[in-house]
């Protein structure tokens, strides 16, 4: 069981050694123990407290006025008082009004108070899972309205250059060359729209944890050389140069599938920012029985560069909502080296650089 805090005040030592004896063998209870009204409000404001227990009659303040002040707290004011007083149970009426949950009677009973502390631990948990779980499903609530959005205008724009173009086709006389430029448009369109759809798809296979993976000693050069055969028209449609420097025999322990996809997302996202035309480095180096990749290209001379690091980082670590479809491939292969006990790490000082580890055995 987690441990749970509980605070106890008295102005009785004995009362308080008491009560600590009884529990000491409870080592999922941390107790907090004071005799001063002010050290007990610095202990509830300081820590997560799931129980307070009071006494009632004390000298400088009684346990009913600290019930207040508790209630004056925020995000505190819910903690559950349960009073161990001799004090006549005419006062407990008032007690209730406060907060009071419970009262146990001094001298207190041994196996009744342990029950009672068990009792409040359990429902301080149940408490917190819940908690937990509504942040949970806020979380993807907010995730689900952020992909609709995405989908209803970055779906739409695609469909609708197909939809124009097919119309053009059929309602107007082209050659055989000109329809031929129309039949790339359209797939091409497809060809991103497809990629799309796949970002969503992963991104929810990912998030429910059920993206299962195929790990194999894998040669990275050979499969960096199919990556930039797969790309090489859009690199080209871009004035781009993909040049690949690394060990051509060393293979390591991976998803060729996978991975694949994950540096293909860096590239498109990289794609976004650098400048044209320009080259991309991409750079294995071994140290120390670890391997590193990076993916280099410079930047246009006045880029926002901050900009850039905090918009990028926000994604890579799911911290902003407004995610665009030029941004999902990225989370998304960011996701997959996870899987493979890495991610990515984003360096603009003198370019746009994204590097990560991967592990040279299974």
């Amino acid at each position: 069981m987690e441990n749970v805090q509980i605070v106890y005040i008295d102005d009785d030592p004995l009362s308080i050694a008491l009560i600590r004896n009884f529990i000491k063998h409870l080592s999922h209870i941390t107790l907090h123990t004071t005799r001063d009204p002010n050290e007990f409000i610095r202990i509830i404001k300081k820590n997560e407290i799931a129980l307070i227990l009071s006494d009632i009659n004390m000298p400088t303040v009684s346990g009913f006025d600290l019930a207040k002040q508790v209630k004056q707290i925020p995000e505190k004011d819910d903690i559950p008082f349960v009073f161990l007083t001799a004090s006549n149970p005419d006062l407990y009426s008032e007690a209730y009004k406060l907060g009071a949950v419970e009262f146990i009677s001094k001298p207190v009973n041994q196996d009744l108070l342990i029950y009672k502390i068990n009792i409040f631990s359990q429902l301080y948990m149940q408490k917190k899972e819940l908690e937990e779980n509504n942040e949970v499903i806020e979380r993807l609530y907010q995730k689900m309205n952020m992909f609709l959005n995405i989908v209803s205008h970055d779906l739409r724009a695609p469909l609708n250059s197909i939809y124009t173009a097919i119309n053009i086709i059929i309602n107007q006389q082209y050659k055989e060359k000109d329809k031929t430029y129309f039949y790339e448009r359209i797939k091409q369109t497809c060809s991103r729209t497809l990629t799309l759809v796949d970002d969503f798809l992963n991104i929810s296979v990912l998030q429910s944890g059920e993206m299962e993976m195929e790990f194999d000693e894998i040669s990275l050069h050979d499969l960096l050389e199919t990556i930039q055969h797969e790309l090489q028209e859009t690199l080209n449609e871009q004035h781009i140069k993909l040049s690949i420097k690394t060990p051509v025999g060393l293979k390591l322990y991976l998803d060729k599938d996978r991975m694949s996809q994950a540096i293909i997302n860096i590239i498109y996202c990289m794609l976004k920012y650098i400048q044209k035309p320009n080259k991309i480095r991409v750079v294995g180096e071994i140290k120390e029985q670890s391997f590193t990749l990076s993916l280099f290209a410079k930047l246009p001379e006045h880029v926002d560069k901050t900009s850039i690091r905090t918009h990028i980082n926000e994604v890579l670590n799911e911290q902003t909502f407004n995610i665009n479809s030029g941004d999902l491939g990225l989370f998304v292969g960011n996701e997959i080296l996870k899987k493979h006990g890495s991610e990515i790490h984003l360096d603009v000082e003198y370019g746009l650089q994204f590097r990560f580890g991967l592990t040279m055995e299974n």
